[in-house]
């Protein structure tokens, strides 16, 4: 007696390659209409914030004047001119020229995401860790801000 084999059942190849092409076109269209720039300026927003918080502490621990200047070029942390090529951080008194850099490398330097404002503002943690200034930086949607005398970032 011979056995018959039963049909195969599944799906052909032309019918999976039609669903992958729709899958790819449905995302496309899905991935266009996505808006990513909070998401974008909420990270920037926390890396700044970081960046402030690590001036504040590397003014405490090198006893070096650190200056924090933002605005719609993002922002950077600068130490000054004389630091490490004439003299050492207490007696240095010349201008905020030089890169702070970052133990990874780079400098602390970062531009905005495209289409985030970032309010201009200019000051310094002192040896102690203490801002010249109290300050609100305006970063897109959101504030940050640096408490006077405690230097506390949020």
């Amino acid at each position: 007696m011979s056995v018959i084999p039963k049909r195969m059942t599944g799906f052909t190849m032309v019918e999976m390659i039609a669903i992958m092409v729709l899958l790819g076109i449905l995302s496309v269209v899905a991935y266009g209409r996505l808006n990513l720039n909070p998401i974008r300026e909420g990270a920037f927003r926390e890396e700044m914030r970081a960046s402030i918080r690590f001036a504040q502490k590397f003014a405490l621990v090198s006893a070096c004047d650190v200056n924090v200047a933002t605005g719609n070029f993002g922002y950077r942390l600068m130490l000054r001119a004389d630091v490490g090529v004439s003299s050492d951080c207490l007696s240095a008194t010349g201008a905020f020229t030089q890169a702070l850099n970052r133990p990874g490398g780079g400098v602390y330097a970062e531009a905005p995401p495209t289409g985030v404002a970032v309010s201009a503002s200019n000051f310094s943690f002192d040896r102690q860790g203490v801002p010249s200034s109290g300050v609100t930086i305006t970063l897109g949607s959101g504030t940050i801000q640096v408490e006077p005398e405690t230097g506390w970032v949020q």
